[in-house]
C-alpha cells in the first residue's frame, strides 16, 4: 500500500497556479499539504515550473524572509545571488514583484511558499502587499497551517484566487478506497477521523492508538493555549450550537477579552473533525481523547457544572441527566433531579428517572433520592400514600435546613392537598409556607398568598381572594400552581358576578399544566360561560373535562366532570344523553366526590322537573357543602321554585353567588305558577323551557363531510343534502368581500349572470332553511351580513363555523406576545381540539377555494410552529410534540413541524422516538431532494445521528 495517494481533483485545481495570483492551501498538520506540492511540481513540464522555498521561524523577522526570497528569485532568474537589504516592506514587497515578474517572463512561474505560518505576522504582512494590484505575472502558491488576512478572498471572488482548506484536502471516498479502506454508501462525511490523511494512514496501517499522540503533538502543540482549552472544554462536554458557544468555553477562557474570546472560538470551530458550519461544535470523540489532560479537575467541572445549569435552564432535563451521569457526577445529577421534580407536571419522563434511580450517583440517604422514590412509587400509591411520601422528603430538606428542596416538595404537596380536598393539611403547610416566605424564599410567599386567597373565598370575600391571587410574582409558580393562582382568581371573579372576566381568566387558566390540571380548568371554564349565557361553549368545555379527565384524572375527578356535563345537558332537555352520563357515573362504582354526587343528585332532579315531588326528592336528599359551589346554588334555585310555600334557606345564603341563586329560584317559582317565563339571566340555575326562549344555537362544521347542530342536536335536512348547497356556505364562510354576482358566476361557471343569478337566490334559501329555519321571510336572515354589495355569513351573529373558530384561535396565537404564555397556549389547545382536515370532504368544490385554504393552511401552520416553540420552552412537551404533528397534518416536509415532534419526543427522554422521528424527517426531504435546514441537522448531532443530518442523496 502506497501512503501517498495521488489527488488527481486537487492536482486538477493547483495545476490553475501559472494563471492565479494567490493559490492557498490550508490545513493543519497531517492533510498532505507538502505532498500535492511535490506531486503538482512532478507533473509540470518544460514549459513552466515552480520556485519553492519552505519557510523557518527565522522567517518571523521583518525583512528577513524578503531577503532570502530576493536571493532566491535573482538565482532562478538567471542572476548571481547577492544579499538584499529593504527599507521596509513596502519596498520589499515591490522588489519581489518585480523579481516575479521577471521569472515569469522567462517561463510560467508560481513562487511555492511551504509551512508560511512559520513567517508569522511579518511573512503575513510581506504577501498581503505582494497580491495586492500584483501585475499579471505574479502567481504565488502558499502552503500553510493557518493563515493571517493577504486578501485572498478578494482575489478569490475576482477569480484570480483558489483556497483549498482542510475540507477539501481531506480524502474523499474514492481515494479512501486507494487506501484499502471501506467506502461508505453515501460517500465519505466529514466528520469521520478517516478523512484526515494522516490519521486514514494511521488507521489503515491498524495503528489507531497513534491517533492521540500524533494530534498533541502534531496539532495541538502548534496551537495557542486558549484554543487547546476551548477544545478540551467542548470535548468536555460533548459538544454546543453556535449559540451556546460562548457560555459553554467561559469558563477555561475567562480573563480574555471578548474579540480574543471570539477568535479563539472561531478557530476551535475551523478545526476539522469538530466545526459544522454555523451548526456548532461536536469534537469528535479523538479530541476528547486528546484534550483529556488539558484541564484540570477544578477546570473541567465548572464547564459540565456551566453545561448543565444551561440544559436545565431550557428545559432539557433528559439531556442535563445523562451528561451528570456520565461525566459530571453525583452533586450535578442532584441538581438534574431538583430541577425536575420541583415541576408539576414533572418534567422528567419515567425513563430518565428510572436511570438516574439505577445509576447509584445518589446516595439513599439524600433527600433527593428519597423524592426520586417517591415520585417513582406514586404511580401505584393511592393519594394518602403520596403523601405520606412526599412529607418524608419535606421533612429531610428541613432536617439539611435546604429551602429550596423543601419548598419544591411544599408546593407538590400542597398540589395533592387541594386535589384531595384536605382542608386540614392545606392549613398545616400554608403555616410551613409563612416560615419559608419569612426567611426569603419566593415562592413559599407566591404559596402564601395563594393560601390567602383560599381563605378569602370561604369567607365569602371574593374581591379580597382576588387582590391576593394578583399579589403572586410573575413567573414565581411552576406550571400547575400557575394554572392553579388563575382558577382561583377565575372562580372568585364568578362569585363576584363577573362573568366575562372569569372567563377570560379561566380560558387562560387552560394554557398550561399537567393534563388533570387542564381538566379542573376546562370543568370551571364550562361553569363561567354557563353563567355567561354560552351553553355552546359550556358544554364544549364540559366535553373536554370529561375528556382529559377520562385520560389522567382519578375516578373522582372523572365523575364530578361527568356530572357537571350531566347538569347541563338535562338542563336544555337532551335527556338521552344525560341518561347516557349518569349511566356511567353509576356503572363505575360508588361517586368519591361529595359534589360529585351532589350534581349527579342535580341531574337526575332536572330529568325529573316534571314531578314536583320526585324532583324535589332528589334535591333534598343531596349532600351539597354549606357554600357557594355548583351544586348548592342549583339545588338551592329549584327547591325555591319548586316549593310553593316556604322555601329552605341554606345556611350560607348570604355568600355571594346565593342572592343570584334566590333570583332565579324565585324568577322559576312564578313561572311554574302560570306566571310568566324567568328572564334570560335566570338560566344558569333553571331549566332551558322555564325560561324566556332565546335564539337558536347553530354550529356548522365544515371539516369533514359536513355537518350542521343546531342547539347541539344534529340537522337532517334534505337540503343540506345538495352539493351547491354545501359549497355555498363554505363559500359565504370563507370568502367575505365577494358580491352577489361573483359569487354567482364562481359556484355556476357555464351559467349565463342571469340564471347564476337565479340559482343563488334559491340555494341560499335552501342553505337559509337549514341554518335560520325560524326566519320570517320577509326580512331575511339574521346570519347574513350583506355590505356594499358583497355577501357572506356574519361572525357576530351567533352563528359557530368551525373554520371561524381555527383562524380565530391561529389569529390570536400569532398576535400575542409571549409574555402572555397562558393564554397563547389555551388558544393552541383549542387548535388542537377541533378537528380539521378536508373541507366537506365528501362533496366536490371548485378551484375558487384553493387559494383560500392555502392561506388558512399557512396560518395554522405558523401557529402550531409558534405556540410550539413557546410549549417546548415552557417544557409542556405534549403539547409541542401534538403542535408538531398538528403542523405535520397540513405539510409533511414542515421543517418545524418535524423539530417539534424531535425536539419535544428528545426532552421527554424517549430517545429512539425521536431518532425514528428525525430518520421520518430526513426522509421526507429526500424524496423532495432538499437538504435539511440547521435545526434539523443540530437535532441530527444531538440525538448522535451524525451524517443522518443530510439526505440520502448526499445534499
Amino acid at each position: 500500500m502506497d501512503p501517498l495517494v495521488r489527488r488527481d481533483r486537487l492536482l486538477a485545481t493547483l495545476g490553475l497556479r501559472h494563471q492565479l495570483t494567490l493559490c492557498g492551501l490550508v490545513a493543519p498538520a497531517g492533510f498532505g499539504r507538502t505532498v500535492i506540492l511535490d506531486q503538482a511540481a512532478a507533473d509540470l513540464g518544460p514549459e513552466a515550473g515552480d520556485i519553492r522555498y519552505t519557510c523557518s521561524p527565522g522567517d518571523a523577522r521583518p525583512e528577513e524572509l524578503a531577503a532570502r526570497l530576493s536571493s532566491l528569485l535573482t538565482k532562478a532568474s538567471g542572476g548571481e545571488p547577492v544579499e538584499h537589504r529593504f527599507e521596509d516592506v513596502a519596498a520589499s514587497a515591490l522588489h519581489l514583484s518585480a523579481a516575479l515578474a521577471a521569472c515569469d517572463r522567462r517561463r510560467p512561474t508560481a513562487l511555492c511558499l511551504d509551512r508560511f505560518e512559520l513567517a508569522g505576522d511579518a511573512g503575513n504582512e510581506l504577501l498581503r502587499l505582494l497580491v495586492t494590484d500584483a501585475p499579471p505575472e505574479v502567481h504565488i502558491v502558499v502552503s500553510a497551517r493557518r493563515l493571517g488576512h493577504v486578501g485572498l478572498g478578494r482575489l478569490v471572488v475576482a477569480g484570480k484566487g483558489r483556497l483549498l482548506g482542510w475540507r477539501d484536502l481531506a480524502f474523499d471516498a474514492a481515494e479512501l478506497a486507494l487506501l484499502g479502506m471501506r467506502e461508505g454508501s453515501a460517500g465519505s462525511p466529514l466528520d469521520e477521523p478517516a478523512v484526515w490523511p494522516a490519521l486514514a494512514i494511521l488507521q489503515a496501517e491498524g495503528a489507531s492508538e497513534l491517533i492521540t499522540g500524533y494530534l498533541q503533538d502534531e496539532v495541538l502543540a502548534d496551537e495557542p493555549a486558549a484554543v487547546v482549552r476551548a477544545l478540551a472544554a467542548l470535548a468536555a462536554i460533548g459538544g454546543c450550537a453556535t449559540d451556546d458557544l460562548a457560555d459553554a468555553t467561559a469558563p477555561v477562557l475567562e480573563g480574555l477579552p471578548s474579540i480574543v474570546r471570539d477568535d479563539v472560538i472561531d478557530r476551535v470551530a475551523e478545526l476539522p473533525l469538530v466545526g459544522r458550519g454555523s451548526i456548532g461544535c461536536w469534537p469528535h470523540p479523538v479530541w476528547v481523547r486528546a484534550t483529556r489532560s488539558t484541564l484540570d479537575q477544578g477546570q473541567r467541572r465548572r464547564v459540565v457544572d456551566g453545561r448543565i445549569a444551561a440544559l436545565l435552564d431550557r428545559g432539557a432535563v433528559s439531556e442535563a441527566g445523562r451528561m451528570a451521569m456520565d461525566v459530571a457526577g453525583p452533586d450535578a445529577l442532584r441538581s438534574v433531579v431538583r430541577s425536575a421534580l420541583a415541576t408539576m407536571p414533572v418534567s422528567a419522563s419515567a425513563h430518565d428517572l428510572r436511570a438516574w434511580q439505577r445509576s447509584e450517583l445518589l446516595g439513599d440517604d439524600l433527600p433527593e433520592r428519597l423524592w426520586l422514590d417517591a415520585i417513582l412509587r406514586s404511580r401505584e400509591d393511592d393519594e394518602p400514600t403520596r403523601f405520606v411520601r412526599l412529607e418524608e422528603v419535606r421533612k429531610a430538606f428541613e432536617a439539611r435546613d435546604d429551602l429550596d428542596g423543601e419548598t419544591g416538595v411544599l408546593l407538590q404537596l400542597g398540589n395533592l392537598a387541594r386535589a384531595q380536598g384536605d382542608a386540614g393539611a392545606l392549613v398545616a403547610l400554608l403555616a410551613r409556607a409563612e416560615v419559608l416566605a419569612a426567611r426569603g424564599d419566593e415562592r413559599a410567599r407566591s404559596l402564601v398568598a395563594l393560601g390567602q386567597a383560599i381563605s378569602a373565598q370561604l369567607a365569602g370575600r371574593p374581591d379580597d381572594a382576588v387582590r391576593a391571587v394578583d399579589s403572586v410574582a410573575a413567573g414565581s409558580l411552576p406550571a400547575d400552581w400557575a394554572a392553579q393562582a388563575l382558577m382561583i382568581r377565575g372562580v372568585n371573579l364568578l362569585l363576584g358576578g363577573r362573568f366575562e372576566a372569569a372567563v377570560a381568566c379561566l380560558e387562560a387558566a387552560t394554557g398550561e399544566g399537567s393534563e388533570g390540571s387542564l381538566a379542573i380548568a376546562h370543568d370551571l371554564l364550562s361553569t363561567a360561560r354557563w353563567q355567561a349565557g354560552d351553553p355552546t361553549g359550556a358544554l364544549e368545555d364540559a366535553a373536554l373535562s370529561v375528556s382529559y379527565a377520562a385520560r389522567v384524572g382519578p375516578p373522582a375527578r372523572l365523575q364530578l366532570s361527568q356530572a357537571w356535563l350531566a347538569c347541563l345537558l338535562a338542563a336544555i332537555g337532551q335527556d338521552s344523553e344525560t341518561n347516557a352520563l349518569l349511566a356511567q357515573i353509576h356503572g363505575g362504582g360508588p361517586v368519591l366526590s361529595s359534589e360529585g354526587a351532589a350534581l349527579t343528585a342535580v341531574a337526575e332532579a332536572l330529568l325529573h322537573i316534571d314531578n314536583p315531588d320526585t324532583a324535589r326528592s332528589l334535591l333534598e336528599s343531596a349532600d351539597v357543602l354549606d357554600r357557594p359551589v355548583r351544586s348548592s346554588l342549583w339545588r338551592q334555585a329549584l327547591l325555591q321554585a319548586l316549593s310553593p310555600d316556604a322555601p329552605p334557606m341554606t345556611q350560607s345564603s348570604d355568600m355571594p353567588g346565593f342572592d343570584r341563586a334566590i333570583e332565579a329560584g324565585a324568577a322559576g317559582q312564578r313561572a311554574c305558577a302560570g306566571g310568566p317565563p324567568a328572564e334570560s339571566r335566570h338560566r344558569p340555575y333553571l331549566p332551558a323551557r322555564w325560561c324566556v326562549a332565546s335564539p337558536g344555537s347553530t354550529t356548522v362544521s365544515l371539516f369533514g363531510i359536513g355537518t350542521v347542530r343546531r342547539d347541539q342536536r344534529v340537522v337532517d335536512h334534505p337540503a343540506w343534502q345538495r352539493v351547491r348547497v354545501r359549497e355555498l356556505c363554505l363559500h359565504l364562510a370563507v370568502v367575505t368581500d365577494a358580491p352577489r354576482s361573483q359569487v354567482a358566476a364562481t359556484l355556476w361557471p357555464e351559467r349565463d349572470e342571469r340564471s347564476a343569478g337565479q340559482n343563488l337566490r334559491v340555494t341560499l334559501s335552501h342553505l337559509l332553511d337549514v341554518l335560520d329555519p325560524d326566519r320570517e321571510r320577509s326580512q331575511g336572515s339574521r346570519l347574513l351580513r350583506e355590505t356594499s354589495g358583497a355577501i357572506s355569513l356574519d361572525p357576530n351573529s351567533g352563528l359557530r363555523v368551525d373554520v371561524w373558530e381555527v383562524q380565530r384561535h391561529a389569529e390570536f396565537v400569532m398576535a400575542t406576545p409571549d409574555d402572555q404564555r397562558a393564554s397563547l397556549l389555551a388558544h393552541a389547545r383549542r387548535l388542537l381540539a377541533i378537528r380539521t382536515g378536508p373541507l366537506l370532504d365528501s362533496t366536490p368544490v371548485g378551484d375558487w377555494c384553493g387559494p383560500y385554504r392555502r392561506r388558512f393552511d399557512d396560518l395554522v401552520l405558523n401557529a402550531a410552529s409558534r405556540a410550539g416553540d413557546l410549549a417546548l420552552h415552557s417544557n409542556d412537551l405534549r403539547l409541542a410534540v401534538d403542535l408538531g404533528r398538528l403542523a405535520l397534518d397540513i405539510d409533511p416536509w414542515s421543517e418545524a413541524g418535524h423539530r417539534l415532534v424531535i425536539e419535544g419526543r428528545l426532552t421527554q427522554g424517549d430517545l429512539d422516538g425521536a431518532r425514528r422521528a428525525q430518520l421520518e424527517a430526513i426522509g421526507h426531504l429526500d424524496d423532495l431532494g432538499v437538504a435539511p435546514g440547521r435545526a434539523l441537522i443540530l437535532l441530527g448531532y444531538r440525538l448522535g445521528l451524525g451524517g443522518a443530518g443530510r439526505t440520502r442523496s448526499g445534499g
